[in-house]
């Protein structure tokens, strides 16, 4: 069974992105169940695109941030490296 979450905003904190498949949070699993997410590249976190969007159907709104997108973005494991997506996220919804 697939359960539904609804909310305005999510955030994952997660730690170190591992193979998404074999994560056990609720989000990430029922993303991936739903077929709203899919692996990343090496399985290293979720497929997302050039600007953190996750790959699927709704890519327009959905965001991932540090350890999940590390497919993509690799070094987003630090508080630096995470606090430059973030703006440059909150920059691009503004």
């Amino acid at each position: 069974a697939v359960e539904v979450i609804s909310a305005r905003v999510l955030i994952d904190c997660t730690g170190p992105g591992v193979d998404p498949t074999r994560m056990t949070d609720a989000l990430t699993r029922n993303l991936l169940a739903a077929g709203q997410a899919r692996p990343g590249a090496r399985r290293l976190g979720l497929d997302v695109d050039a600007d953190g969007r996750v790959v699927g159907p709704v890519s327009d709104r959905l965001f991932i941030l540090g350890p999940p997108s590390r497919a993509a973005f690799w070094e987003v494991v630090a508080v630096p490296d995470i606090r430059v997506r973030a703006r440059d996220l909150a920059d691009r919804l503004a």
